[in-house]
């Protein structure tokens, strides 16, 4: 059997390259082109591919190719212009929507103090781990040492969260799921405030989700560069704020559905938790550790255990995230469901591990404030767009 399932590829593949079409990058896409069996991970269907095992069978057309380009990039050009027209429009201010926080000024005062050389924790107060302060003063002395400057570097992490963001959905499902989540994403409300204002979400998600990216580009390849890059993105992420260290979970089980044993998923778990780990334990070492983890780590620890009077409840704050934009919420999570339904357990297995498992962990976490869940966007977004990219590719096969 197997090795009539090795010509019959031989066979399309061929066909393929003798008509000149382009072979598609994902592998998601059609679970008919490889060997399927029982991994250590507990009954999970492998991925484990040969070369040419690795390519989805039906080659995927240029005209679907260019559409899929073309509408996000599309997309990305809307969000620059909007995110341009809203500064000159409505000078920023945050009166011109529902979202009232006080760390705008806050980031701004310290990251400015960054800049001109005060040290982080011993002089320069922080909550949260200093890659963004260190960032926002770089982007202040780019672009100016006001918010404005600050503003504009969080644009940019918005637009790198886009690119990225697509990158995963074409990777995972195709060109059109890469452009449903771009324009999803493009057009939503909470991305596009959060893109501008002086958060730490945006530019974590943004890592996060390159860091993804990376993962599945690893995963079609198996370069070593690639993982590596990953876990460095991360670890970027993660000294942004905490809250990145959630994404090792979806990054481990697209690992772990490629390996046929445990010892082969060591190597390159090993590899990738190096890269992500060592560089945050060498910063914390280096960086006044004493008074970091004091503003980091125990900080929170404390305001967790206290009763925030008139403070919502982390049910509440996150029902009214998922209102603002009904139509990405229900998008995203029947696009789930599409998944689940249409048995791509490797694509199951990734966008739950990511999106509820980020969900899950807001769900606990004390105080959950109104800006935490934007960190969702992105996942949310790809949700939507791969459960398009889902049912097209099994439209395509029958």
């Amino acid at each position: 059997m197997e090795s009539g399932w090795r010509g019959y590829v031989h066979a399309e593949l061929c066909a393929v390259r003798a008509s000149g079409a382009d072979v598609p990058s994902s592998s998601f896409l059609s679970p008919s082109s490889r060997p399927v069996r029982r991994d250590w991970a507990g009954g999970i269907e492998n991925a484990t591919m040969e070369t040419e095992s690795r390519s989805v069978i039906r080659a995927l057309p240029a005209p679907e190719r260019l559409l899929g380009a073309g509408v996000a990039g599309a997309a990305f050009v809307f969000f620059l212009v909007w995110e341009l027209m809203h500064r000159s429009v409505y000078a920023y201010s945050i009166a011109s929507y529902a979202f009232n926080d006080a760390d705008e000024w806050r980031y701004t005062a310290c990251s400015r103090l960054v800049e001109r050389g005060y040290s982080l924790f011993d002089q320069v107060f922080s909550a949260q781990p200093p890659l963004y302060f260190l960032s926002l003063a770089s982007g202040m002395r780019i672009f100016g040492d006001t918010i404005l400057g600050a503003r504009i570097t969080e644009v940019l992490f918005g637009a790198l969260a886009l690119v990225a963001a697509a990158w995963v959905a074409w990777e995972v499902a195709g060109p059109i799921a890469a452009a449903v989540t771009a324009v999803v994403l493009a057009i939503s409300p909470v991305f596009l405030i959060y893109s501008h204002t002086v958060e730490a979400e945006v530019p974590m998600m943004a890592l996060v989700t390159l860091s993804l990216a990376l993962a599945l580009a690893y995963r079609k390849t198996e370069r070593v560069p690639l993982l590596i890059l990953s876990g460095l993105s991360l670890s970027a992420a993660i000294l942004i704020k905490l809250f990145a260290l959630e994404a090792i979970l979806p990054v481990l089980w697209l690992i772990a559905v490629q390996r046929r044993s445990l010892r082969a998923f060591i190597g390159p778990a090993s590899i990738f938790g190096a890269a992500t780990i060592m560089p945050v334990l060498i910063e914390f070492v280096l960086v006044s550790p004493r008074q970091q983890w004091q503003q980091v780590v125990t900080l929170h620890d404390r305001v967790a255990g206290l009763h925030l009077q008139n403070h919502a409840p982390a049910t509440t704050t996150l029902r009214h995230f998922l209102a603002l934009d009904a139509g990405l919420s229900v998008l995203a999570f029947t696009g789930i469901l599409t998944v689940v339904l249409v048995r791509r357990i490797e694509i199951a297995g990734f966008l739950v591990l990511w999106f509820f498992g980020t969900f899950a962990m807001l769900l606990l976490f004390r105080p959950l404030f109104p800006h935490h869940p934007a960190i969702l966007s992105t996942s949310m977004a790809i949700c939507a767009g791969v459960g398009v990219g889902v049912l097209q590719g099994s439209w395509r096969q029958r």
